[in-house]
């Protein structure tokens, strides 16, 4: 498991495993996917896409949502509010889109592991801030994405270190010096 992961970011085998097999599948099943969602295909039509367990982890919600039944519902539910979300025909981002800017799978066993790196454009074409984010999906061999994980960059601005020099003020003043920046 940890190899495959490994896998995705070993140029030597990307080459070999990006164009052949399962991995092309997974790939081409992905594409699809992010394609449907640009084309504002209807949440019914977009979860053909998954398994019939298929558990999508999408971090920008607290729980994740598992069946296809439960992913649709939260297609129609949430359009529009994170990037691997449908996108409403009538929200200020109507013509927003998905751009990939890497993509990368792998075969382990018949079974496809495809790593994506995105962000969004609005309607004229310009890079939506705060957007860019990063997927990782597993497709079977039937081609259905039988699991998802979607992390999206936290918005701006962007907290740095802050956080952590506030906790040590704040642990300094009530006496715990367990916690050490350097």
């Amino acid at each position: 498991p940890f190899s495959a992961f490994a896998d995705l970011f070993n140029p030597s085998k990307q080459q070999s495993a990006s164009l052949s097999g399962s991995a092309a599948v997974g790939q081409q099943v992905v594409e699809s996917f992010i394609a449907a969602i640009n084309s504002r295909a209807d949440p019914a039509t977009i979860v053909e896409f998954f398994s019939d367990d298929v558990n999508f982890v999408d971090t920008s919600y607290y729980n994740p949502i598992v069946g296809k039944d439960e992913l649709r519902k939260h297609f129609y539910l949430h359009a529009g509010s994170s990037a691997l979300s449908t996108f409403a025909k009538t929200t200020d981002f109507s013509a927003a889109a998905i751009v990939v800017d890497d993509i990368v799978s792998v075969a382990e066993n018949g079974k496809s592991k495809v790593c994506v790196m995105y962000h969004l454009t609005d309607d004229d074409g310009n890079d939506v801030a705060d957007t860019t984010a990063i997927s990782f999906y597993n497709v079977d061999d039937d081609g259905k994405i039988v699991s998802a994980f979607d992390v999206t960059e936290p918005v701006s601005p962007k907290p740095g270190d802050s956080g952590l020099k506030l906790l040590k003020t704040v642990s300094n003043l009530i006496g715990d010096e367990s916690i050490v920046m350097t």
